[in-house]
């Protein structure tokens, strides 16, 4: 049997429900009005991985079950001169949530990986840091607050451009 290809992932912390919905509806109302690419609402814990699917479920497993649900708050808007981060919702951090990064870098070898800042983004774009600063008011009052209890770890196929990223796998949180 040949050996499984290396591919690019991510891990993912995802809402569900209403928080869902309306971050899903901001990212669409955003895309269509800009022509930018849809994808799904997402904080990614830990992006870049390249290893075959197995391996990295693997990692994504172990780390998934030694480590409990957590809750996840938004906290005002930010954006910055990346296309992947073009305009996005900040993430409180919470010890938590930086441990969870803290943990995930050691099971996958990623120590040296610059800080991590939790955030979800809305937008992904090449646009101007003008038109992003004049987009954020109206936005921060819609994100400000919001919060969602991260339940599943899922692991996401990266390769190519959203919306053609998939699910691989997820696990639940089940330590403790």
């Amino acid at each position: 049997m040949p050996a499984e290809p290396a591919r690019k992932h991510a891990l993912w912390l995802m809402p569900g429900g209403k928080v869902r919905e309306k971050l899903l509806a901001l990212i669409t109302g955003l895309s269509e009005s800009y022509r930018t690419p849809p994808f799904e609402p997402h904080i990614t814990l830990l992006g870049g991985l390249v290893s075959s699917e197995g391996v990295l479920a693997h990692g994504t497993k172990e780390l998934a079950f030694s480590f409990g649900p957590l809750e996840v708050e938004l906290d005002g808007m930010g954006y910055a001169e990346e296309y992947y981060r073009c305009l996005f919702a900040k993430v409180r951090e919470t010890g938590q949530l930086m441990e969870l990064n803290r943990r995930a870098r050691d099971i996958f070898g990623r120590a040296d990986d610059p800080p991590f800042m939790p955030h979800v983004s809305l937008m992904y774009s090449n646009m101007r840091a003008s038109k992003k600063r004049r987009m954020i008011p109206p936005l921060e009052d819609e994100v400000r607050g919001m919060r969602f209890r991260a339940e599943r770890l899922y692991l996401y196929l990266t390769e190519g451009e959203p919306p053609d990223w998939r699910e691989a796998a997820n696990y639940p949180f089940s330590a403790g």
